[in-house]
């Protein structure tokens, strides 16, 4: 298992989200999101501009930029 950020994480690839690294307000909305943590994460499609991606978490998909995502690492299989 390798820990990678969630930008890089190809469609259909899935893992848990081992750390924020985040800060200030993009931080607190992540974490109000449910990205926290241990959270299960799947990474669904890429958005049309390829600047964004549609990821699950918590049964929700949320679209989050590629330069938001840097600050999310996850563990993947």
């Amino acid at each position: 298992m390798q820990v990678i950020p969630i930008a890089r994480m190809a469609v259909g690839e899935e893992g848990t989200v081992h750390s924020v690294r985040a800060s200030g307000f993009l931080r607190e909305r992540l974490l109000d999101l449910g990205v926290v943590a241990g959270t299960h994460i799947r990474c669904e499609r890429f958005g049309p501009s390829n600047a964004s991606s549609i990821y699950e978490v918590r049964s929700t998909r949320l679209v989050i930029r590629h330069s938001d995502g840097a600050y999310v690492l996850a563990q993947v299989d």
